[in-house]
């Protein structure tokens, strides 16, 4: 499955509540600007437009396929990104 990073350049409760719509089981909040979401066969663009990430959209976000992974952090986020990717 592929994982993407979704980050806010400041916090954004709209976009928030697109995310949770929109991945309502496949998404980890990582802080108020930051989220992790899981999809089977989308693109950047394709989760972009599931949470209205476009001009005249929300703006001010960035998302990223992740590739690899590393860094220290709690182990639900390990565990969360383990499960994701290993899905098929």
């Amino acid at each position: 499955m592929a994982v993407f990073s979704v980050i806010s350049l400041v916090p954004n409760p709209e976009l928030d509540k697109r995310i949770v719509a929109a991945y309502t089981n496949a998404y980890l909040a990582l802080s108020q600007t930051a989220w992790l979401v899981a999809d089977k066969q989308a693109t950047t663009k394709d989760v972009c437009d599931k949470i209205n990430v476009k001009v005249g959209g929300i703006s001010g976000v960035v998302v990223i396929k992740i590739e690899s992974y590393f860094g220290i952090a709690p182990p639900n986020i390990w565990e969360w990104l383990k499960l994701r990717i290993a899905e098929v």
